[in-house]
C-alpha cells in the first residue's frame, strides 16, 4: 500500500501555497520526494524530485517552514537521526543545512551519551557536539561548502557529508 505525506507552505516566496509530497511504497524503505509549486490560477506543477530511495528502513517526515523544506529522518535504530533543510537558492533546489545526532551509550550515572553536528552547507561551518559525561562539549570546524542538489538526495542521513562522499 503506497503511503503519501503532504507538507504545505510557500517554498519560492511568491505568497502561494506549494507542496512537498513524500511517497513511501509502504515498506518503510522506498521513498521519493516531489516539490510542486502552485501558480496564480491554483495549478500545481512539478519543480523538482529526488532520487527514488530503495535503501535501509527509516521513518521519514516532511515539513515546510519559513520557505524551507525539511526532511526529518529517524535512522534504522531509534538512537540516531538527521534533519535535512532544502531551499530554492540561486535557482537550484539544494541542501542548505543538516543536523545529525546519535545516542552513543550512557554516561555511567544514568544519563545519555550522545554526539552529533550541525552543518551550514552554504558556509561550511560545522558545530560538532559530544556529551559523554553529562557535560556538553562543542567544537567548531569547517567542511568544504557544497552544492548538494535535491535531485541527488537519496534519504541517507549523512547525505552530502564527507562520510557519504567517501562511500560513493
Amino acid at each position: 500500500t503506497r503511503q503519501i505525506q503532504i507538507a504545505e507552505g510557500d517554498l519560492n516566496g511568491d505568497g502561494l501555497i506549494d507542496r512537498g509530497i513524500l511517497t513511501d511504497d509502504g515498506d518503510g524503505k522506498t521513498h521519493q520526494l516531489y516539490i510542486l509549486l502552485q501558480n496564480k490560477i491554483g495549478v500545481f506543477s512539478l519543480a523538482q524530485s529526488t532520487k527514488r530511495n530503495e535503501g535501509f528502513w527509516q521513518a521519514v517526515y516532511v515539513s515546510i517552514e519559513k520557505g524551507s523544506l525539511f526532511v526529518d529522518i529517524e535512522g534504522a535504530s531509534p538512537t540516531s537521526g538527521a534533519k535535512h533543510q532544502f531551499k530554492l537558492y540561486r535557482g537550484i533546489w539544494r541542501l542548505i543545512g543538516l543536523r545529525y545526532s546519535s545516542v552513543t551509550g550512557s554516561t555511567g550515572d544514568g544519563g545519555v551519551a550522545s554526539n552529533g553536528y550541525d552543518w551550514n552547507v552554504l558556509t561550511g561551518d560545522v558545530v560538532q557536539s559530544d556529551d559523554k559525561a553529562g557535560k556538553l562539549n562543542n567544537k567548531r570546524s569547517k567542511w568544504p561548502a557544497e552544492i548538494c542538489k535535491l535531485e541527488d538526495y537519496d534519504f541517507d542521513p549523512t547525505f552530502c557529508t564527507p562520510t557519504w562522499k567517501a562511500n560513493r
